[in-house]
């Protein structure tokens, strides 16, 4: 194999490891609860996963876009984490959506759409 294709199976695996493990740690982190120790071990476990993905590519264009992708989920962890804060200091339990519920919704929208941009980048650059 040359480095061009094992750099593509690698960015393959972020693509694929990227897409199983997020829609669970989406549903985990909108729901603040007695679980967010182990939504934040599962979060970070991500990042560090992608990370360990993305180490792995020496393919200047596509390292490049596997540290976006890593990029972009840390930087969603960040949104949650001070989103959980917020929330958990909100005394109001109203069930109307706060500032900072607002906040969360909007970056974590613009974070999935550069996600879903990177993700397709990477395909078009590695197809399956």
């Amino acid at each position: 194999m040359i480095a061009g294709s094992v750099d593509c199976a690698t960015a393959q695996a972020v693509r694929a490891y990227n897409q199983s493990q997020l829609a669970p740690k989406r549903s985990a982190a909108l729901a603040s609860d007695a679980h967010n120790s182990r939504s934040t071990l599962a979060y970070q476990n991500l990042v560090d996963q992608l990370q360990s993905f993305a180490d792995r590519i020496t393919t200047p264009d596509i390292r490049a876009k596997a540290d976006t992708v890593v990029a972009i989920n840390r930087d969603m962890f960040d949104h949650w984490k001070r989103w959980l804060a917020e929330s958990q200091s909100d005394s109001t339990v109203s069930g109307v959506p706060t500032d900072s519920d607002r906040l969360y919704v909007h970056e974590f929208t613009e974070e999935a759409r550069k996600l879903k941009i990177v993700d397709a980048e990477l395909e078009k650059d590695c197809p399956a």
